[in-house]
């Protein structure tokens, strides 16, 4: 059986599935789809031969089954399954402590008197 013309290209000749059903190819993730557009989902350690057409396409055969390469975000920060709307971060509220506190008094007379002694006028 030929292959078609764009799929004569091949570069490293071995790639293994790791346990979220991807596999890394030049520091970037891919997963596996078939024709129909369905997400196909290999156990880790099972091995394909990765396939670069012509035209930059990915694809990886796997048990004599070709299957298209899709990019995937290494770290997403928001899961869309789970989370359905980010929540907004609240800002830190810094601690002021009251005038009571020993130190608070002592070093706030301090200033006022350093701050009136600058700027006497006569």
């Amino acid at each position: 059986m030929k292959q078609p013309l764009h799929l004569k290209k091949l570069t490293l000749p071995w790639q293994y599935f790791d346990s979220g059903a991807t596999i890394a190819f030049k520091n970037k993730h891919y997963q596996a789809f078939d024709t129909a557009g369905k997400l196909i989902c290999f156990g880790k350690g099972t091995k394909g031969l990765v396939i670069q057409a012509l035209d930059g396409q990915l694809f990886i055969a796997v048990d004599e089954q070709v299957y298209a390469l899709t990019q995937v975000n290494k770290h997403v920060t928001v899961s869309t399954e789970i989370d359905l709307a980010a929540k907004p971060e609240k800002p830190k509220k810094k601690y002021i402590p009251p005038m009571s506190h020993p130190w608070k008094q002592a070093s706030f007379l301090a200033q006022q008197k350093r701050a009136h002694e600058k700027h006497k006028y006569v």
